[in-house]
Order: structure tokens, then sequence, then C-alpha cells
């Protein structure tokens, strides 16, 4: 097979492949280093965000809710890493658990693995019942490039059995990306 002949299957290979995921419609959130896939039709919520933390929220009716958490803290120590858990993901826990005792239900506490970005997450589950419907909130961490990754989906059991590729689909995606260090500049030459 010549050379031309080659050229032109890579490239129709490379077309069909990008219409097939155009078709697909997937999205992609990447900002402040943080970046991961979602499917299409999803609203993403960042009015929460902050100068130390991005916060985002994203769903479309009849799934669960998925929050996307990142403090902006280089955790880069043991000590950082427990405060860091301390705060973030108990207190987020912690926030759930008065949530859903204030409508009257008793949350039980589970914990449950799974990963995040292909490594092993750390993972609260609260299950509780509002009227007739089972729910539940997990929240799960990790740490990635010496940053905290935080990732949460709540709902009714029935959204979150329909949620679940979505949840998979932001969960195996999300990246941080370490900051840029800045360069060196060159010292001014004394005459």
């Amino acid at each position: 097979m010549d050379l031309k002949r080659r050229v032109s299957i890579v490239v129709v290979s490379v077309m069909l492949t990008g219409m097939a995921l155009a078709q697909n419609g997937d999205r992609h959130f990447a900002k402040d280093g943080l970046s991961f896939d979602y499917p299409s039709g999803w609203s993403i919520d960042e009015s929460k965000t902050t100068g130390q933390m991005q916060y985002l929220t994203l769903g479309r009716d009849g799934c669960a809710m998925i929050v996307v958490r990142s403090p902006r803290a280089v955790i880069d120590t043991p000590e950082k890493e427990a405060h860091a858990r301390k705060l973030i993901q108990d207190g987020f826990v912690d926030a759930w658990v008065n949530n859903f005792s204030s409508q009257g239900a008793r949350p039980e506490r589970s914990t449950v693995n799974t990963e995040i970005a292909g490594g092993p997450a750390e993972c609260t589950r609260l299950s509780a019942s509002l009227g007739s419907e089972p729910g539940r909130v997990d929240i799960c961490w990790r740490l990635m490039e010496k940053h905290m990754i935080q990732l949460a989906i709540v709902g009714s059991t029935k959204d979150i059995t329909r949620t679940t590729p979505g949840w998979d689909m932001i969960r195996n995606s999300v990246k941080i990306e370490a900051p840029a260090q800045p360069s060196a500049s060159p010292s001014p030459k004394k005459p």
C-alpha cells in the first residue's frame, strides 16, 4: 500500500472518529486547572465558586445532582491533608447529615469504595428516605496533583440509577493540573 493511500485511510478514520464524538455530544469543562467530561444536555452552575474553592453543580431534569468541589489550596503535607479532610470532606458530610435531619429523615452512614480518575477514593454514603422515597448522597474524595477533588451525587435511588453513566463519565475523566510554576527570569546584569 502506498504512502498516499495510508495517509488517506488515517485521515478518513480521524474524521469518522470526530464525527462520532460530535454526534455523541459529550461536553468538556476546563477552567483553572480543573477539567472533566460530562453528558450533553446537562447544565453546570458555578455560582458557588470562590477564590478558595471551585464549586460546581451539574444536573438535568430526571437525574440526580452531581457536585464537583476542589479547594484551590495546595495540599503538600500530611497535616494539610488531614486538615482538608476534616474541613472539606467531613464538613460536607456533616452538612448533609444536618440537611437530612432537618427534613425529618434519619440518614444511615456507610463507607463505599470507588475510584476517581483511576485511583482509589474514599466515599461516605448517607442513605435516607424522605417521605416514602429512598435516596442517598455519596460524597467521595481523593488527592490529585497536590489538590483535593471531591465529587458528590445526591438524589432518589431511582434518579441516581438514571444518572450513573454521567456520574461515571465525570468520575473517570476528572483531572486537576498542577498550576504552572513561574519561570525564573534572568537577573539584570550590573554594570
